[in-house]
């Protein structure tokens, strides 16, 4: 299955932004002084600040389906493991090519050669379709393949029924809670 990941996506962002911001004089090129054959070499982490990622993979029919899509104040790339971090970050996570979720997280970890995304330091879900669940938790792991959405650490629930103002369902705290993608289904152990 191929991917185009969050790597990719911060990778050549923090690549313009740095090549942009470089000014200054042109490196030589081959002929004019350069000693350097060949292409250059990317460095193995890079860093940037108002990154905007969209994570996407082959899905069904061959077409690329959104998976997640962050925004954040700054963040961390390795590009040799293909894994980044994100840091104040918000926005949506994806099921069948359809949102979701919201989310908001202090930090995400992103690692595309394991198919997963981690949050932490207070994370916020809230349903998109079906509308109305809110979940909070300390740290929550989602994984991209089977769907999976572990939350841990002081889980809480509230469920408001669309378009009502009354809260017709709550729980919590609880140590762990599993949920799938689509957030209909809730397993407390």
């Amino acid at each position: 299955m191929r991917r185009c990941g969050v790597v990719g996506s911060l990778l050549a962002a923090a690549l313009l932004a740095v090549a942009g911001g470089c000014g200054g004089r042109k490196a030589p090129t081959e002929g004019q002084g350069s000693k350097r054959k060949g292409p250059a070499t990317l460095p193995q982490f890079v860093t940037s600040s108002g990154i905007a990622v969209r994570w996407q993979e082959q899905g069904k029919g061959g077409r690329l389906q959104p998976i997640l899509e962050v925004q954040a104040e700054t963040g961390d790339l390795n590009a040799q493991t293909q894994s980044g971090r994100l840091l104040k970050t918000r926005g949506r996570f994806y099921n069948d090519g359809k949102p979701a979720a919201r989310f908001q997280a202090p930090e995400v970890d992103a690692d595309q050669d394991r198919h997963e995304v981690v949050a932490r330091g207070g994370v916020t879900l809230v349903s998109i379709e079906p509308a109305g669940l809110t979940v909070t938790a300390r740290n929550v792991v989602w994984d991209t393949v089977s769907g999976t959405i572990l939350l841990r650490g002081d889980v809480r629930f509230v469920y408001v029924e669309p378009g009502g103002t009354v809260v017709t369902a709550a729980g919590g705290p609880f140590d762990r809670i599993t949920m799938n993608a689509e957030m209909r289904r809730v397993t407390i152990p």
